[in-house]
């Protein structure tokens, strides 16, 4: 009897087993596998996002080059928004550039008036002793550079603007002079003359090799009279 129990109870689990599994295959889909299962394929997952690293991130090198602008076989970094914005960590210490040969070339545009004057003023003091090359692009409004400088020598004003600009470039061996074509000679007249004069205080300290001068010939002879280096006039 005894027997007969024990036979009818491993029946029952047996079909029971059965029904289990009949149970899994009742919806005419196999089994769902778990996301994190061994055998699932790397395709078959979500992509993986992650941070961007440094490396992935373009060198300050990198970011300036793009912005250079050639001139008389020359490729001069200029003074712009982005530029100066871009240069902020290296004058701030908190970012290095790889190279300093980049600011052999300087230009300065009009578009400088539209930079905060006391980051133009921190980023020519900072690549100034870097630069050979100096060209300027006419006109060229100081004023707001003045007040820095003047703050910065305790609101003493001490004369000319270029004087205290070219300072800040002391190892420049060539200086051009640009007025573009379809402006005003009167806009250029002011930034002609102060910068011409500058170049005649500073010859002393610099060693300016060439000047050259780029633009009508009736604005270069309205500042003849004053003691300027030979210049190059083309029109």
């Amino acid at each position: 009897m005894r027997q007969v129990i024990e036979a009818n109870k491993q029946a029952a689990i047996v079909a029971i087993q059965a029904n289990d599994g009949l149970r899994k295959w009742c919806s005419g889909l196999p089994p769902k596998k778990s996301f994190l299962s061994s055998d699932d394929s790397p395709a078959a997952r979500l992509p993986l996002t992650r941070r961007s690293t440094l490396a992935e991130k373009p060198e300050l090198d990198d970011l300036l080059a793009a912005t250079k602008v050639e001139y008389d076989g020359h490729e001069y970094l200029p003074l712009t928004v982005r530029t100066v914005h871009h240069l902020s960590p290296f004058w701030k210490g908190e970012k290095p550039i790889a190279d300093t040969k980049i600011f052999s070339c300087v230009m300065i545009t009009p578009e400088v008036i539209n930079v905060h004057a006391d980051h133009v003023v921190a980023a020519i003091e900072r690549i100034g002793v870097y630069c050979k090359h100096l060209l300027v692009v006419a006109p060229i409004q100081t004023s707001e550079l003045e007040n820095v400088f003047d703050r910065e020598n305790g609101d003493i004003a001490s004369g000319n603007d270029w004087d205290r600009i070219l300072k800040r470039f002391p190892n420049i061996k060539r200086l051009a002079f640009v007025h573009p074509i379809d402006d005003p000679v009167e806009l250029s007249r002011g930034t002609f003359c102060a910068l011409h004069l500058a170049v005649a205080n500073c010859q002393a300290t610099h060693n300016i090799k060439s000047f050259k001068y780029d633009g009508p010939v009736q604005l270069f002879f309205n500042c003849a009279c004053l003691q300027m280096p030979q210049a190059n006039s083309t029109t």
